[in-house]
């Protein structure tokens, strides 16, 4: 039995009440059995025959009673489950029962002295055979009888099986309009599961075309609308909602493994839902990104007419699209191959079969930079369950308005070559500097630390970047260089004269020069020592060079989309923080390390960390100038400046050359603490390194 979060609200769902006495009270989570399946109340999955519908519910119940997990779903604790079976009988339900779980799975399977009808088993089954209840009225009351008397032995049901629901229900008389018909007996249904705080399951049938057979009442008037598609002549389907009251919608992949149904997380929905040239062709593309026909027509080992048929009604069908001489996925491509379960750790419930597998807990992303390596689909499910939009979708959404012919993935047979090797070489540009200048200051003396807002996301705006593949260009004259081009360049770093900042190129750039050794950097710093004439930091030589012509409006929307999201979302602090990160992790998808991802271009990632980093450094840079004493300069987020006796009872105080806020290009005062006591946990780490 579901115990609900607010159970008093439950039992006055039907009470009367205004809007403004329900904003009042504390908000109730809509309670599910198996979140984001079953919530309470009518859910309606339906599927063409032989798809195995009632094959599905019954893991379901599986796992509801006895704790067989299902992608990953466990109930809190084991549910009780009623089964009102008018398509199958005894001997069909004995011989599925045993498939799902072999014989010796559950402790009950040795005994001898279980009756049919026992209050203390978990699954009950009850078949409609000859005469038995045979008008509406009386399966209704049948139901309900069967509900209340379980009640009152105190082991009450907590979910309900109508299999199938038009033989529950019976046809419409020619008298009566179809869709009042089917509205005023669903409603009846979901009233009763309302009343007894149970989920309630309608297995149902298409028509013709496909689509939930009956009204559109039958979609209008159920919680949930559940849909499951199996792959003609595969073992692959898609269980997808239709419609959801309670949530997202959602789409999950699944596979017939040893005859159940199991989520799946190998394959994505798009791949699910095809077989033949169209599969393969996915298949391919999902692992390497992108592919030109040719490439696929060896890959595959098909027939040229074979790939231009499956790519041509793939492109028709909004899956995939052909750019810059290669064909990718689209913004509307469907890759999600995510468990159900955004899965934390937990114990058996109470009676669970023995051998029931508990999923693992999976970390949780701290709120961090894009350096993050927690896998795309984790951060994608925690959107899902806060309804918010995706991050990976914006991201190739920006990407492909590029007039460039941008390419976002490179092969991986191509990433061998010279370009690509130095690509993944080039300098981040992170900071990690501080001052060799510590002295002893009056106890009163105290320092700021200001920590950025978005500088990641906000360097997204105007990176210059090749958008379509790196090209060798060699050795350049600083003459030969100019904005029209863009990509990474070998350089040679000189120590950093200055003692009041660090190097503008960042920590490597002064491990480099103190080695003697060359360093790989992207447009953004080059672009910024020419600019500046910083020809002291450097030697004023480009020693090898892979380019391609710029763009820099590549990421300008996702910026944008970035900004007004976080706005939008600020006053909720989760939601924020789930943005945060799980926009950064978007960005860090660029470059992955493990994560899977539909974009591999290292050139773009570490272009956007220089831009960051330095922004970051020119804004202390401004304020040194200004005449503010800089103590550190610490990875992107975090400038440590002392402050000035004038502003010790300021508690708002920064440097001119910041502002304090909330929004991208400004700062929030971290910390402002006694100088001591910063220098005691931090200045006695080796300064200027």
């Amino acid at each position: 039995m579901l115990l609900t979060i607010a159970e008093e609200e439950w039992r006055a769902v039907t009470h009367e009440a205004s809007e403004e006495y329900l904003r009042s009270r504390p908000e109730v989570v809509y309670p599910h059995l198996l979140p984001p399946f079953l919530p309470i109340g009518v859910t309606v999955i339906y599927g063409a025959a032989g798809t195995g519908k009632s094959m599905l519910a019954q893991q379901i119940e599986h796992c509801l009673a006895y704790g067989v997990p299902l992608g990953g779903l466990l109930p809190e604790s084991p549910v009780r489950c009623l089964v009102m079976d008018l398509e199958g009988n005894r001997i069909l339900t004995q011989q599925r029962s045993l498939n799902l779980l072999p014989y010796g799975s559950l402790p009950t399977d040795m005994r001898k002295d279980l009756e049919p009808w026992d209050t203390n088993t978990l699954i009950q089954y009850k078949y409609y055979q000859g005469d038995l209840s045979r008008t509406l009225a009386e399966r209704v009351a049948h139901l309900e009888d069967c509900l209340t008397g379980a009640e009152g032995y105190h082991n009450p049901y907590g979910y309900v099986r109508l299999d199938t629901m038009r033989l529950f229900l019976g046809a419409n008389s020619k008298k009566d309009n179809a869709y009042e018909w089917d509205a005023m007996h669903l409603r009846m249904l979901n009233d009763l599961a309302l009343r007894h705080r149970l989920a309630m399951l309608l297995v149902h049938h298409p028509n013709k075309s496909g689509d939930v057979s009956g009204s559109v009442a039958v979609a209008g008037t159920a919680v949930q609308l559940l849909k499951l598609e199996r792959t003609r002549g595969s073992g692959d389907g898609v269980l997808w909602s239709e419609k959801n009251r309670t949530g997202a919608e959602f789409s999950f992949p699944i596979e017939m493994v040893e005859g159940g149904w199991q989520f799946t997380d190998k394959i994505t929905v798009d791949q699910a839902r095809h077989t033949g040239a169209p599969r393969a062709v996915l298949d391919y593309l999902v692992e390497h990104g992108a592919a030109t026909k040719q490439e696929l027509i060896e890959a595959t080992d098909l027939p040229e007419e074979a790939i231009k048929k499956a790519t041509f009604r793939l492109k028709c069908r909004g899956i995939i699209d052909f750019m810059g001489g290669m064909w990718t996925f689209t913004g509307r491509a469907d890759l999600t191959r995510q468990m159900p379960a955004d899965t934390v750790a937990q114990d058996p419930p109470e009676g669970a079969a023995p051998g029931a597998q508990i999923p693992a807990p999976r970390s949780s992303p701290d709120d961090a930079g894009p350096d993050d390596d927690d896998a795309t689909e984790e951060a994608e499910a925690e959107a899902v369950a806060r309804h918010l939009p995706s991050a990976y979708t914006a991201l190739r959404k920006s990407i492909e308005t590029s007039k460039k012919h941008p390419v976002p993935n490179i092969r991986k047979e191509e990433r061998d070559r010279p370009q690509w090797v130095a690509a993944q070489l080039v300098s981040d540009g992170r900071h990690r500097w501080k001052s060799s200048e510590l002295v002893e200051y009056p106890d009163k003396m105290h320092v700021v630390v200001l920590d950025d807002n978005g500088r990641y996301p906000a360097a997204c705006s105007s990176i210059p970047v090749c958008a379509n593949v790196l090209k060798p260009s060699g050795p350049m004259k600083l003459e030969e260089h100019d904005n029209s081009l863009a990509g990474i360049f070998e350089i040679r770093p000189l120590p950093w004269p200055s003692t009041k900042i660090g190097h503008p190129l960042g920590i490597r750039a002064e491990r480099a020069a103190a080695a003697g050794r060359t360093l790989w950097v992207a447009s953004p710093n080059l672009r910024h020592m020419l600019k500046e004439g910083m020809e002291q930091g450097w030697t004023g030589e480009i020693l090898d060079s892979h380019t391609g012509p710029s763009a820099t409006n590549l990421f300008e929307d996702y910026y944008r989309w970035v900004r007004d999201l976080r706005e939008e979302h600020r006053a909720d602090q989760d939601a924020y923080d789930t943005v945060k990160r799980r926009t950064s992790m978007a960005l860090r998808a660029l470059f992955p390390k493990r994560a899977k991802s539909p974009f591999w271009r290292p050139d773009w990632y570490l272009s956007m960390t220089e831009e960051a980093n330095l922004r970051h450094w020119a804004a202390a840079a401004k304020a040194v100038k200004d005449g503010a004493q800089l103590l550190a300069l610490l990875n992107c987020d975090e400038t440590v400046l002392l402050k000035p006796a004038c502003a010790i009872e300021m508690p708002d105080w920064a440097p001119g050359a910041y502002r304090v806020g909330l929004g991208f290009g400004e700062v929030k005062i971290k910390q402002s603490i006694p100088y001591s006591q910063w220098r005691g946990s931090h200045g006695s780490d080796r300064a200027g390194k």
